[in-house]
């Protein structure tokens, strides 16, 4: 099982011909609504891959949260460690200009009330992988430390998102914590200012680094100082938004699956690039949809791979289940 911990909102799109200026109004082309938060939308998309998610985070006791919860149970995420507290549920505005491109307003609501008491030995039980996305930064530390401390040998995954931007101190600690160090290449040169050298990022649990280049594609970096690049698909844009969210639930998926880190960073690039083809932070690919474009696309030994790998680890979890059930 793969967990992630984090923001959950309602997304609010706005098509627009362009930006307005400063002072100005412009009407909308198109407006549609659908649910957010990197770590949730992170969770829909491992559901959609067919590994079993789970999702850890605030919402309010208002009709948003009730939507909220209810789309990502109907997607098959595990939703019993969402708290419901006292605050209304986030919100994120989005203008989305004729490039395909976002700008973001967001309401963090019931998100600011997410701590490190929502991390538990029930909410990590099953889990192999507990994703860390986009929180301030002594909040993410105090979840990374309390997740190791209560399963020693979990694998803890960390996108920072802007955080990195202003919260390096804590970020240079986190990274002594967690195995895997999900960036975009504005966060990894941030990152390497406070650095000697790429090196310097690997010590304590650290494995590898991935750097999201966008329409260049994506760099794997381990620690032995090897690196890994596969180049992006040539697809139509219409929506950015959750594509990194996409692409971090792909290269989980495939690294909880043994995949070698190049054929890693192709299945997420193929599941990032068929996302970005659909509106809506939500709108992540099924599994069947990303091996029928990788087949399409010459990926035919990764495709089959997959689906051999995939269905493995289902067997495997269902005789599990079996035998607990006879005990």
């Amino acid at each position: 099982m793969i967990a992630s911990v984090g923001n959950i909102s309602l997304d609010m799109f706005f098509k627009v011909p362009k930006l307005p200026k400063r002072g100005t109004a412009i009407e909308t082309l198109e407006h549609y609504t659908s649910g957010g938060g990197a770590a949730a939308n992170l969770a829909v998309a491992v559901a959609r891959l067919g590994v079993r998610a789970r999702f850890i985070g605030c919402i309010g006791n208002d009709e948003v949260g009730k939507r909220l919860v209810r789309e990502l149970y109907e997607e098959g995420v595990d939703t019993s460690f969402i708290s419901e507290v006292d605050e209304r549920s986030g919100i994120v505005v989005i203008l989305i200009d004729e490039r395909g491109e976002r700008t973001m307003v967001a309401y963090r609501g019931a998100n600011k009330r997410l701590s490190s008491e929502n991390i538990t030995h029930s909410s990590l039980k099953e889990v192999e992988i507990l994703h860390i996305a986009s929180l301030r930064g002594d909040l993410m530390v105090e979840i990374a430390e309390k997740a190791r401390l209560l399963v020693r040998d979990i694998k803890i995954s960390y996108d920072p998102g802007s955080t990195i931007l202003y919260a390096t101190r804590d970020i240079v600690e986190m990274i002594g914590i967690v195995n895997i160090l999900l960036l975009n290449e504005t966060e990894y040169s941030s990152l390497l200012r406070y650095c000697r050298d790429a090196q310097e990022i690997f010590k304590g649990n650290l494995e590898y680094v991935v750097v999201k280049k966008g329409k260049l594609g994506a760099m794997l970096i381990e620690r032995s100082g090897r690196h890994y690049y596969a180049k992006a698909f040539d697809v139509e844009v219409v929506d950015t938004t959750g594509a990194g969210d996409v692409f971090n639930a792909a290269l989980l998926v495939g690294s909880s699956l043994g995949l070698k880190p190049y054929d890693a960073l192709v299945f997420a690039n193929a599941a990032a690039g068929l996302k970005v083809m659909r509106r809506g932070a939500r709108s992540s690919p099924f599994l069947s949809e990303i091996l029928e474009f990788l087949q399409e696309r010459g990926y035919s030994n990764l495709a089959s791979n997959l689906a051999m790998l995939l269905n493995k680890k289902k067997n495997f979890k269902d005789e599990m289940s079996q035998n607990k059930g006879k005990r």
